[in-house]
């Protein structure tokens, strides 16, 4: 089921950011970015025309560092988070209930994940890291979506 279908998104919010530079690449050194996005379905006690409206509370984490991820040579370089909330309503169908957008909501990722990659990458130049590339979007990652709505553990931008 693509919830894309019936669901427009209707606000979004950022509740959290945080940023920190933690020190630096070296010459030379390959950045790597570790990026964690999950996805958490909400239900909203108030509701329009019979339609459903529910709530998607996603945070995105990337952790940027040199060397082997768990070696001895590993040196972290940043680290930021950002934590949104999401606001989808029903514009079409026979009221959708809490349990199927559950269960289909990792699909909502595709278009909550560009908007906070948009953000998170302003706030990565301001750390001067704004050479790090992070994929800019989740297609080739749907498949790979855990049930529980985040991606992979160890899933890593170069």
């Amino acid at each position: 089921m693509n919830l894309l279908e019936t669901f427009s998104l209707i606000n979004t919010q950022v509740v959290a950011m945080h940023a920190e530079r933690l020190g630096d690449p070296g010459n030379n050194q390959p950045l790597h970015a570790k990026v964690d996005l999950s996805l958490t379905p909400r239900e909203l006690t108030h509701q329009t025309d019979g339609l459903a409206n529910y709530q998607i509370q996603a945070q995105l984490k990337v952790t940027g560092y040199c060397g082997q991820e768990n070696g001895p040579d590993r040196v972290d370089v940043f680290i930021a988070e950002t934590k949104w909330v999401a606001e989808y309503r029903q514009f079409q169908g026979e009221r959708l209930s809490f349990e199927t957008f559950s269960e289909h909501h990792p699909l909502l990722g595709r278009q909550l994940y560009p908007l906070m990659h948009v953000h998170l990458m302003t706030v990565l130049q301001q750390l001067g890291v704004g050479y790090v590339q992070l994929p800019i979007d989740l297609t080739h990652l749907q498949s790979a979506i855990n049930p529980g709505g985040s991606l992979p553990a160890g899933y890593r931008a170069h």
